[in-house]
């Protein structure tokens, strides 16, 4: 797997346009969590690093939302179990319109449009679902694993996601023999961030699913979609 590019605070400032007091102001809001600012040695010395694709989505939702809702508001939703944040549910129709899920191909969709007729409301659970199969997409997985980590999610209780900030989904692939016979198998696993595998595993793909559980839990509450 590659690992995650990171961007510097500094090229973070410059890139999204924003201001060190507007970034360290959304930390203490709790809209970036703490755990997402990374301190690194360089040759300068310490210097503040983030995960450059996480961060970005980030504070692009935040400049989207701040104009139309309190940023003490939006702390609010994330912050609350979902269970708790007055969510907009959406049918099937409704639901292609959600970022990024219309992309899915339509042998995963068709997985959950089983579900019910048009205008059946897919449960929080779903949604966030299609949301972390849509990432994994993104990052150019098949649809054999999209269909393995959908079975994965579904025994996913999202409530518990929501209170501990360093849970990953994991692709793992493993190389095995018996009798003369190699095979490749693929693993889905979620754990917490910083999990050590077996040298012979190689992960060929995470996702921070807490990052996708705040993305989903703002979308479902604060679009009339």
């Amino acid at each position: 797997m590659k690992n995650e590019e990171m961007i510097s605070k500094k090229e973070l400032l410059a890139e999204a346009n924003i201001t060190y007091g507007q970034l360290y102001r959304w930390k203490r809001k709790g809209l970036i969590p703490e755990a997402w600012f990374i301190r690194k040695a360089t040759f300068t010395g310490q210097e503040t690093f983030f995960v450059r694709e996480k961060i970005l989505e980030r504070i692009e939702r935040i400049q989207q939302l701040k104009e139309r809702y309190p940023l003490d508001e939006l702390a609010q939703w994330l912050s609350e179990p979902v269970g708790q944040v007055e969510l907009n549910q959406m049918n099937l129709h409704q639901l292609k319109s959600f970022p990024g899920i219309d992309k899915l191909p339509a042998e995963i969709m068709a997985i959950y449009q089983s579900v019910g007729d048009a205008s059946t409301p897919y449960t929080f659970e779903q949604i966030f679902a299609l949301a972390v199969l849509q990432r994994l997409h993104r990052a150019g997985r098949t649809i054999a694993d999209l269909k393995l980590a959908h079975s994965l999610l579904a025994q996913v209780k999202v409530d518990a996601l929501s209170t501990n900030n360093e849970w990953q989904l994991y692709l793992l692939r493993k190389q095995v023999s018996s009798g003369g016979i190699s095979a490749e198998i693929t693993l889905s696993l979620v754990a917490p961030a910083g999990t050590l595998f077996d040298p012979d595993i190689e992960v060929i793909t995470k996702v921070d699913l807490l990052a996708i559980l705040d993305a989903v839990k703002i979308d479902l509450t604060t679009e009339a979609i």
